[in-house]
């Protein structure tokens, strides 16, 4: 079971709320030491002297309350001071920090994605090679089919002599050419053929 924190004193006050506080307690301190300066100063010129010497008194009390509202101001102020730059100190601690995390993440990032595109540049490599290979298999493919068309076609004329009573192996017949033909009309065709493995 969960246990309710209660609180026993009143939660404190925002320091800017203490300081705008303590200045406001500074002024009748300080406009009663004016008060009892001007007055000290009158008698004096008055040479009523008896009444000097109580002011004195009084002037001098008004001055410690005077003093210490005076410091409580100061203090607080100062330490306003101090917690505004420590915010800000810790603000750009954080924003430093947030710029450090965000480099390291764009850099673990953009070094996946190199490794990712390496990888698939050696795939695709693997795969134009292997491409390549396969063209001119079929075209080596395609300059015997042609050899045996010329076969064919002997045969076709030995026969055709043969059966018309004529000596020899007949008329030579014309190659079939629509592969060799590309090695003399398109230049990767011709590349294709005298590439070596």
């Amino acid at each position: 079971m969960a246990l309710a924190i209660v609180r026993t004193h009143p939660e404190p006050a925002a320091l800017a709320d203490q300081l705008a506080e303590a200045e406001r307690d500074a002024v009748r301190p300080r406009n009663r030491v004016q008060e009892l300066q001007s007055a000290l100063s009158a008698a004096i010129a008055t040479a009523e002297f008896s009444e000097a010497e109580r002011l004195k008194g009084e002037l001098g009390e008004a001055r410690q309350v005077l003093a210490v509202r005076e410091a409580t101001v100061t203090a607080l102020r100062l330490a306003a001071e101090t917690i505004e730059r420590q915010q800000a100190d810790d603000a750009q601690a954080i924003d430093q920090a947030r710029q450090q995390a965000d480099a390291q993440r764009m850099l673990s990032d953009a070094m996946a994605a190199e490794k990712t595109a390496l990888q698939q540049l050696q795939e695709n490599l693997s795969q134009a090679w292997a491409f390549i290979g396969a063209a001119q298999d079929a075209f080596k493919a395609a300059q015997k089919s042609e050899e045996a068309g010329l076969a064919a076609r002997r045969q076709q004329a030995a026969a055709r002599a043969l059966a018309a009573g004529e000596p020899g192996p007949g008329a030579t017949p014309p190659k079939p050419n629509a592969a060799s033909v590309l090695i003399e009309q398109d230049p990767l065709i011709r590349a294709l053929a005298a590439w070596r493995r």
